[in-house]
C-alpha cells in the first residue's frame, strides 16, 4: 500500500521539476523578453507571478500551507492575466502555448497542499490541539480565578 508520505514525495519532485522549467526558465526569461519588446507591464507581471509561484511552492514543501495558498492565488491570477493579454496580441499563438503549461505549477502546489493537510501526522496534531482547547474550555476554575 502506498502511503500519503510517498505520494507527497512524488508530487514534490514533480513540483520542483515544473518549477525549474516553467516559472524559473520560461516565465522569467519570457518576462524579460516582454520588457525588451515594449510590453514592460506584462513582463513585470510575469516575473512577479514567477517569484510568487516559487515562494508558494517552497512554502508548500516546508508545510506552511496558509502562506503558500496566500501566495499561490495572486500568482495564478497574474499569470492567467498575462497569458490572456498575450493571446489578444495578433500572431502570438506559439508564445501563448509556451506559457500555458505554467498552470501545472499551481495545480501541483494545490495537490501538495492537500497531501500536507491529509498527512496522518498533521491530522493527529490538529486533533491534539482541538482536544487541548476543549479541555482548556471545560476545566473548572480555581478559587483565585473565580469572579465574586
Amino acid at each position: 500500500m502506498v502511503s500519503i508520505k510517498k505520494i507527497r514525495i512524488i508530487f514534490v519532485v514533480l513540483l520542483i521539476i515544473a518549477l525549474l522549467v516553467f516559472p524559473i526558465f520560461m516565465n522569467v526569461l519570457g518576462g524579460a523578453a516582454m520588457m525588451l519588446n515594449d510590453n514592460a507591464d506584462l513582463g513585470i507581471m510575469l516575473i512577479v507571478s514567477s517569484v510568487l509561484f516559487i515562494g508558494s511552492a517552497v512554502f508548500a514543501v516546508i508545510r506552511k500551507n496558509i502562506v503558500s495558498l496566500i501566495m499561490m492565488i495572486p500568482a495564478t491570477v497574474l499569470a492567467a492575466y498575462v497569458i490572456r493579454a498575450v493571446s489578444l496580441i495578433p500572431n502570438t499563438d506559439s508564445l501563448v502555448y509556451r506559457h500555458l503549461p505554467t498552470v501545472a505549477v499551481p495545480i501541483l502546489t494545490a495537490i501538495v497542499l492537500l497531501l500536507n493537510f491529509l498527512d496522518p501526522e498533521a491530522v493527529r496534531k490538529r486533533a491534539e490541539k482541538r482536544q487541548k482547547r476543549l479541555e482548556e474550555e471545560n476545566r473548572s476554575l480555581n478559587d483565585n480565578e473565580k469572579i465574586v
